[in-house]
């Protein structure tokens, strides 16, 4: 399910990604996340940013964090070889809105 919608975008085009697909049953979160994770760390320094499109449930496994609906999670491979969050961004709808001018 979705994985029109689940890809690594590549110089402007989108990759599908099977592994990136929203999962409904535990025992397909390990598998998965695993699958991403591999992806994420072996991915070439020299070809820059990795930028992933999946699903809140896949998110919320790989960055160990409740993530939500439509929040993008920035993560980086630490020296470690751990995935690092390093920043959130919710949705605008979600955020508290802040006075015009202020």
């Amino acid at each position: 399910g979705g994985g029109h919608l689940s890809g690594r975008l590549v110089r402007g085009g989108v990759e599908p990604e099977p592994s990136l697909d929203q999962f409904y049953e535990a025992d397909h979160r390990l598998e998965r996340t695993g699958a991403v994770r591999a992806i994420i760390q072996s991915w070439p320094k020299d070809r820059g940013n990795l930028v992933l499109v999946t699903h809140q449930p896949n998110v919320t496994a790989l960055a160990n964090l409740d993530a939500e609906e439509g929040e993008i999670v920035v993560m980086a491979v630490a020296a470690d070889g751990t995935l690092a969050v390093y920043g959130r961004l919710k949705p605008a709808s979600r955020r508290a809105a802040k006075p015009a001018g202020g």
